[in-house]
């Protein structure tokens, strides 16, 4: 339960840096 919630949090905290890595991914390709 608490290894869930710590994904939970961290998905929160860098969930929109990964978004811009992935858009910065597709622009390569």
């Amino acid at each position: 339960m608490s290894l869930t919630l710590t994904l939970s949090k961290y998905f929160a905290k860098h969930w929109e840096t990964h978004i811009h890595w992935v858009s910065f991914l597709e622009l390569l390709c």
